[in-house]
């Protein structure tokens, strides 16, 4: 369900400018909101592979965002003790984002530098 949902978001998005690219970004750490407050999110693995096989699907590049914080249970606690994360340990702080999007501009940038230079 979670792959058709992006498909048919892909779709929508072809439809209007079919030659674009697209950067899939997977999930990061995180807990999620329950009834009584908040509990880890088992489903993270689960939707990471999912992000690299619709990758695959689509001829697109993975930027691994799990992978990033540390790839395994909790690993959002140290960003959140390190003031990257909130205490609702789901969202970044403004430092957070601020840092992961200046570690995709670098990926992409030193992607690109390595393509042209072979």
């Amino acid at each position: 369900k979670f792959k058709e949902n992006y498909r048919r978001l892909i779709r929508l998005i072809q439809r209007v400018s079919p030659d674009c690219s697209f950067i899939f970004i997977t999930n990061n750490d995180s807990y999620r909101y329950i009834r009584r407050g908040m509990t880890y999110n088992y489903n993270t693995p689960t939707v990471q592979k999912a992000m690299f096989e619709l990758g695959e699907e689509y001829g697109a590049a993975v930027w691994d965002v799990y992978d990033i914080m540390g790839a395994k249970k909790d690993c959002v606690l140290k960003w959140r003790d390190a003031g990257l994360c909130r205490p609702d340990k789901l969202h970044f702080t403004q430092e957070g984002y601020i840092l992961l999007g200046d570690m995709l501009y670098n990926a992409i940038i030193d992607d690109y530098n390595s393509r042209i230079t072979e």
